[in-house]
């Protein structure tokens, strides 16, 4: 999806102050007060306003990521954080993005996942989120490409099979030239079929289903609901919870793609969506 205006409204959370007795600040702060609450002594500690650490060796995308990511970790308010990310890279167009290593892609696609996920519509719009979504589908997808570590690929399974409208925009773009150049499929649909239709941008999502089989089976055994890999000191806030794996289990089998080879158009999806979000990011 286009990009649309800066990022100027986001509703504001109040941060949590209260800690439980044994937490250790990760700040080194004094408490301000000191209460007991059923017995216990309870901690009140004021969050930093700025963080503590020092991110200016990376590029910008990635301090401001880092700073989203940091803030979040807190459960404080983040929508400073978020308008900073957003409308940098809005104003500085995709090209930031584009020119990020592979390794730096991490943070800046866990930071866009969380926008993509968690963010309420701004004014009933939701541009920021599919922006977003689009934004963190490359980054994550770039990393792993780039590394080899296969531990974002639950993150990439929660944006697809989140709110449907999050990658529609590109999954439809992406259905689209897998018909026209298919010789079949073209000749079956005719000339003047209407690509834009409800009908066609439904069939488009539905592909997630094929894509999310795929990257998942390689780290997720279905049978015994267990992941197949060890993935250590890794953010999992933003990673499926099992009734959303076994709802897609049961939504997969009721569909068409159980009954074919669903890793081939799983794969030729995964990469044409990642092509779609890198022309975007290209164009915008």
């Amino acid at each position: 999806m286009k990009p649309g205006r800066l990022l100027l409204d986001v509703k504001k959370t109040e941060p949590k102050e209260t800690v439980p007795e044994g937490f250790v600040p990760p700040f080194g702060q004094k408490p301000i007060k000191e209460e007991t609450v059923d017995g216990m002594t309870v901690y009140t500690v004021k969050t930093p306003t700025v963080c503590p650490y020092d991110f200016s060796d990376r590029p910008v995308p990635c301090q401001l990521a880092l700073k989203y990511n940091w803030t979040r970790s807190l459960g404080a308010d983040t929508s400073d954080a978020l308008q900073e990310l957003y409308n940098y890279v809005r104003i500085h167009t995709g090209k930031v993005l584009l020119e990020l290593s592979p390794e730096d892609c991490f943070c800046v696609g866990m930071a866009y996942t969380s926008i993509a996920l968690e963010t309420e519509q701004v004014s009933g719009e939701r541009a920021v989120n599919s922006v977003s979504s689009e934004n963190a589908f490359y980054c994550l997808v770039n990393y792993m490409k780039g590394t080899g570590d296969k531990s974002v690929i639950p993150t990439l399974f929660s944006l697809l099979y989140g709110p449907e409208d999050l990658l529609g925009d590109v999954l439809t773009i992406c259905h689209g030239k897998q018909m026209r150049n298919a010789p079949s499929h073209g000749a079956f649909l005719g000339p003047r079929y209407d690509f834009r239709s409800p009908d066609f941008r439904r069939s488009a999502i539905s592909y997630r289903l094929a894509i999310c089989r795929y990257i998942m089976d390689q780290i997720y055994d279905w049978g015994r609901g267990i992941y197949t890999e060890s993935f250590h000191s890794i953010p999992t806030s933003c990673w499926p919870d099992d009734e959303q794996l076994r709802r897609f289990a049961v939504e997969f089998e009721n569909s068409p793609f159980l009954a074919m080879n669903y890793a081939i158009p799983g794969k030729r999806y995964y990469d044409g969506v990642f092509l779609e979000c890198k022309n975007l990011l290209e164009e915008y």
